[in-house]
């Protein structure tokens, strides 16, 4: 609620705050909190919690851009197939850890949290992945809109 009141007083304030291109940046900015918000949701319904996410993410992420960036030529959807089995993997290491292990999750994830950190700070190496060294069509899917909805929001909202 508080947050509807702040937008709505800052609209009046600034009424470039809500122009087309001022909300499509809005929701392309939310697009992946969105879609992470998704699996954590299926994590805090089944009576748990994960606090690796973050660590999750960065593994994914890498290996996508890592990727990108040295097979250009592969296919997108390879690449994300292959974040996402990367994500599932990691996710199904600490389902493991809680199902069987009987450990709770809070404990679990904690741990696993650090150590897929750790092992992201080995794979890295100090490197990044710098947009310049990623395909056009990969970074299109940030800028590329449908109907005027950026594609990040319009993935987002089919997870």
């Amino acid at each position: 609620m508080g947050d509807l009141r702040y937008s709505a007083s800052k609209a009046v304030l600034e009424p470039r705050f809500i122009e087309i291109d001022s909300l499509r940046d809005l929701a392309l900015n939310a697009s992946i909190f969105a879609i992470l918000a998704v699996g954590q949701t299926l994590v805090i319904v089944t009576r748990n919690i994960d606090l690796s996410v973050s660590s999750v993410l960065a593994l994914s992420a890498f290996l996508a851009g890592d990727l990108l960036s040295g097979h250009p030529g592969m296919p997108i959807i390879v690449v994300f197939v292959l974040g996402m089995g990367l994500g599932a993997l990691l996710g199904l290491v600490n389902g493991v850890l809680v199902t069987f292990g009987a450990v709770p999750s809070l404990v679990v994830t904690l741990g696993t949290l650090y150590a897929y950190r750790g092992i992201a700070f080995l794979w890295t190496d100090g490197r990044q992945v710098n947009a310049e060294t990623l395909p056009d069509d990969f970074l299109s899917l940030g800028s590329d809109r449908v109907l005027g909805v950026p594609v990040l929001t319009l993935i987002a909202i089919a997870v």
